[in-house]
């Protein structure tokens, strides 16, 4: 089951990786364009994951392995996570100018990471405190409205150049 879920997650684990391994080499460390990069990125994961994209049964499943890792958490965290997060840490460090293999920049990952994932284990608590019966495109598009920002943020992105591609 866990080798069926890495395997089901790997185009859009690689489309999220492509998309920001090639988007910050463009950017040669410019802000605006890291923003841009860093909106995307977002947008991408909160609507694959909140729009029906992620099967309900994926998510259980990570954070099964996540909270009790099993003998499955290594092909988890081998095959899914960490490839995800090394990709990550490439924008951490060209928003900061880190070493994205530094614990900072790590942690920095993780914190991004954890903006966007926590929307998926909670999704009853969201609906119901918001008094949404589902997300749809547009209740998804207020959510990443409001993670964008964080983010970006979050990088040190947001000074008054760069802010503008986040409102």
């Amino acid at each position: 089951m866990i080798e069926t879920l890495v395997t089901d997650l790997e185009p859009r684990r690689s489309a999220l990786i492509d998309l920001l391994s090639h988007a910050v080499e463009a950017a040669d460390g410019d802000r605006s364009k890291l923003v841009d990069v860093t909106r995307r990125f977002i947008q991408g994961v909160l609507s694959y994951m909140l729009g029906g994209g992620m099967p309900s049964w994926h998510m259980q499943l990570i954070l099964r392995e996540v909270n009790q890792p099993s003998l499955g958490f290594d092909l988890i965290l081998d095959g899914h996570l960490n490839p995800l997060h090394d990709a990550i840490a490439r924008l951490v460090g060209a928003a900061t100018g880190q070493d994205p293999l530094g614990s900072s920049s790590k942690l920095l990952t993780q914190s991004v990471l954890g903006m966007c994932l926590s929307f998926g284990p909670v999704r009853s608590v969201v609906l119901a405190c918001l008094d949404w019966d589902q997300y749809t495109p547009e209740r998804i598009d207020q959510v990443v409205a409001v993670v964008a920002p964080a983010v970006v943020r979050a990088l040190g992105l947001d000074d008054d150049a760069t802010s503008e591609g986040c409102r």
